[in-house]
Order: structure tokens, then C-alpha cells, then sequence
């Protein structure tokens, strides 16, 4: 095994993970699914959190086009 392996079970840019934005956002209105900017980063699962709400897998632009975009500042 390698010894940094553990490490990529790590989140290891929380902040930056929290500065993510985006041109737009699928279900938005919906207060049961999040599929934010936050979302699309490597790995992510589809998870419900202890409020309820369903983590989505990954971001999903609200509209199909080439004009949306994800962001990390």
C-alpha cells in the first residue's frame, strides 16, 4: 500500500470546495436536492445529510447549453 493512500480519502480543500460557483444550478426552487456548485468536484456521492436533504452526485446546469460554467475561486 502506499503510504499517502489514505490522503485521498481526504477533503483536502474545504475552503475552496465552499468558494465554488456557478452559472446556474438544476432544481434550484428544490429544497430536497442539492445539486450546487459544491457538488462537482472528484468523488462526489449522492448522500442525504442529517437534515434531509439529498447531496447530489454531482453539479447539473439548469439549462443545456454552452454557455454554462463552474467556478473555484
Amino acid at each position: 500500500m502506499y503510504p499517502f493512500a489514505a490522503l485521498c480519502d481526504e477533503n483536502l480543500m474545504p475552503a475552496m470546495v465552499a468558494s465554488m460557483t456557478s452559472s446556474s444550478e438544476y432544481g434550484s426552487g428544490d429544497k430536497t436536492t442539492n445539486y450546487g456548485a459544491a457538488r462537482g468536484v472528484i468523488n462526489s456521492t449522492e448522500v442525504k445529510d442529517a437534515s434531509g436533504v439529498t447531496q447530489m452526485g454531482a453539479w447539473v446546469a439548469e439549462k443545456s447549453n454552452f454557455n454554462q460554467w463552474i467556478q473555484v475561486l
